[in-house]
């Protein structure tokens, strides 16, 4: 087919192999064309593309296209991100519950398991109507891309094509990922081999029962540190008159695994320990969960929903039939695993301080079947509304009257609400005194006047832009670099996804470090905390989504918050 002069823009969410192969297939009659990617594109992939046509052009999408502002941009976002929260909510519920399959499940809580569906396709549906309301701005204020033919290709464009509620953008709409179809990433089959996989080790490889403590106890899932002298999942322990042996922590987070030193400290609380995945110690098999015998009962009943599930998948109707195959199977898995977890170790209240997740409902729904009840703390600030902070708990600690209403608008469903306010006061102590130093420190340089600024991570300009983060950091480094009375505390959450990541600040960095004036605490959950580098300043400032400003404002200290997402419903 001979190609036409003419030019084409495609808008894809990730550029990968999938999305690559299905914009290659849509190239035919093109030869001039443009790619904006809204999140991670390849590298390799990006020269593959421009050496097939040499008349391509592949950039980031940014919001500098069509004469958006930065926050305009990330207000559209955040905008989506609370108004898709009912249509989420109407559109899931209706397609779940009009299927006889949902109903079948009988042995599951309806209410948790909806919200764990709802949290699971959420984001989708959120990534790809917040790509389309930008497409939509570009469209109606940059002629440029009004006049060509305009592409979006997202692994949710059958989702879009199906729920748009706005269909007067001339854009086409193309999936890369197929939900219709039998594909190889929706029929995933290590979710069927993974969990036929521990149906039939159940029989032959485990080791026998064990003699079960008949104490009832209460699990801890570790998300933080377990030093009590530092803010960590275990800082309640000292004011806590339960025997320390009915408490259980499990180790599962490969991204924090349990150390020498940590296992010691445990040794010493007295407290019994577990480690559920290889990856989350680094001790070996010490103290590593193995998955008991059990009764045949309890297999047959997942057996039982498994080929229920698959059943359903093959019944008419419903549009994300695959999709939510593929989830319930997934999720069967899971709390399977959790539910004998449970049940083994005998816990029958489970109490975690994670943020978000969908994994939250997992374990919720796993202890429920077990007879046990979930606990849950509030233990971070959120600005926004968005289904992925709903919460599954039966019972649930907020800081405040206006975070319990936050999690309400945003579909939870726990039972029971308590209002405890601030959990880690009992920390800033503490803190003033691991502050002390850095004071002392800018001090002793001819300092008397100290700013902080505790930034969070930015990503393709999602939550707070590059654009953003760099005119805040260039004020506060040319003030210190100006001001031989002025000291600066930067206290990134992660010092390679902030200050770091900006090539443009590397020579101010450098220059206002070189004054000694300027520290860089890049230590991070296990050492340094937010309040204690603005314990250590005579004024803070927070960044959006973070709890930092919250934080350092109950701690004593004089704070002002930098929000970049436009939100007028910030919780600050």
């Amino acid at each position: 087919m001979r190609k036409q002069n003419k030019k084409v823009i495609f808008w894809v969410d990730y550029l990968g192999w999938s999305s690559f192969w299905k914009i290659v297939s849509l190239l035919r009659g093109f030869n001039n064309f443009t790619l904006y990617h809204y999140r991670k594109a390849s590298p390799f992939l990006k020269h593959l593309l421009r050496f097939i046509s040499s008349n391509s052009t592949i950039e980031p999408l940014s919001y500098s296209l069509g004469n958006m502002k930065t926050k305009e941009g990330l207000c559209l976002r955040y905008q989506v991100e609370s108004n898709t929260i009912e249509f989420i909510d109407n559109m899931v519920s209706k397609i779940i519950r009009g299927n006889n399959l949902f109903n079948k499940l009988n042995r599951f809580p309806k209410d948790k398991l909806l919200l764990y569906l709802k949290q699971k396709w959420g984001p989708q549906i959120t990534e790809a109507m917040s790509l389309f309301n930008i497409i939509d701005y570009y469209y109606r204020n940059d002629s440029n891309v009004a006049s060509v033919q305009n592409i979006m290709v997202s692994k949710s464009g059958d989702i879009l094509n199906f729920c748009l509620f706005k269909k007067d953008l001339p854009l086409t709409i193309v999936d890369y990922w197929n939900l219709d179809r039998f594909s190889f990433q929706r029929f995933d089959a290590r979710v069927i081999l993974g969990f036929l996989g521990q149906v039939i080790n159940l029989f032959v490889i485990f080791p026998k029962p064990k003699q079960k403590d008949s104490l009832p106890k209460i699990g801890m899932a570790s998300t933080q540190s377990v030093d009590i002298n530092k803010r960590s999942v275990l800082f309640w322990l000292p004011h806590s008159s339960i025997e320390r042996k009915r408490f259980v922590l499990y180790f599962e987070d490969t991204n924090r695994p349990l150390s020498k030193e940590q296992s010691k400290l445990l040794d010493e609380y007295g407290i019994n320990w577990l480690v559920l995945r290889k990856g989350a110690s680094l001790l070996g098999k010490k103290n590593l969960w193995q998955m008991p015998r059990l009764n045949v009962s309890l297999v047959y009943k997942y057996i039982r929903d498994f080929f229920t599930i698959t059943k359903g998948l093959f019944s008419r109707g419903g549009y994300f039939k695959l999709l939510q195959w593929h989830s319930l199977v997934e999720l069967l898995v899971q709390v399977y695993y959790y539910e004998v977890f449970f049940r083994d170790t005998n816990i029958r209240i489970l109490w975690n301080m994670e943020d978000t997740g969908h994994c939250q409902g997992v374990r919720a729904i796993a202890l429920e079947l077990a007879k046990g009840i979930s606990v849950s703390t509030h233990c971070s600030n959120y600005p926004k509304r968005a289904l992925g902070i709903a919460r599954p708990y039966d019972v649930f600690f907020v800081w405040n009257r206006m975070h319990t209403e936050l999690f309400r608008e945003c579909k939870s469903c726990f039972n029971h609400v308590v209002q405890c306010g601030f959990i880690y006061d009992c920390y800033f102590d503490k803190a003033k005194e691991k502050a002390e130093p850095l004071r002392k420190e800018l001090h002793s340089r001819g300092v008397s006047f100290i700013v902080g600024f505790m930034d969070n991570i930015y990503s393709n300009d999602y939550a707070y832009s590059k654009e953003a983060l760099l005119g805040i950091y260039q004020a506060l480094l040319n003030l210190t670099i100006s001001d031989d009375r002025i000291g600066l505390i930067l206290k990134p959450k992660r010092l390679k996804d902030s200050i770091g990541k900006i090539n443009e600040l590397d020579s101010l960095v450098k220059t206002a470090t070189e004054t000694g004036r300027c520290l860089i605490l890049d230590k991070i959950n296990l050492d340094c905390f937010s309040v204690e580098a603005g314990l250590a300043c005579d004024f803070a400032i927070g960044l959006g989504i973070s709890s930092t400003t919250v934080e350092n404002g109950l701690a004593g200290v004089k704070v002002a918050d930098y929000d970049t997402t436009g939100n007028y419903k910030h919780v600050v």
